[in-house]
């Protein structure tokens, strides 16, 4: 996955997020809904809080995956060549 992929998911999770945060407000304000519907005011602010905190998780796991992936890739790469040497395919 290249990059635009790591920055396309945390804007689609953070679009979610701030789409539930929105909605909510669009039928009152957040202050009158903590007042009127207090159960309903405060799921909003944690669906959002998970919305947001998932995507700030996903995206580190991503790069984090992202990067054990290129260090695998070389260590491979690196038996590969001792390989060689040893079978006299390659000079160091």
């Amino acid at each position: 996955m290249k990059i635009w992929g790591v920055g396309l998911t945390v804007i689609l999770n953070l679009a979610v997020a701030l789409s539930l945060f929105v909605y909510a407000q669009s039928e009152m304000p957040l202050r009158s809904l903590f007042v009127y519907n207090p159960e309903l005011g405060y799921g909003v602010i944690v669906a959002a809080a998970i919305g947001i905190g998932w995507s700030v998780v996903y995206t580190a796991m991503n790069l984090r995956t992202r990067r054990a992936k290129k260090g695998f890739r070389a260590a491979e790469n690196l038996q590969k060549r001792i390989r060689q040497v040893r079978a006299g395919e390659r000079k160091i």
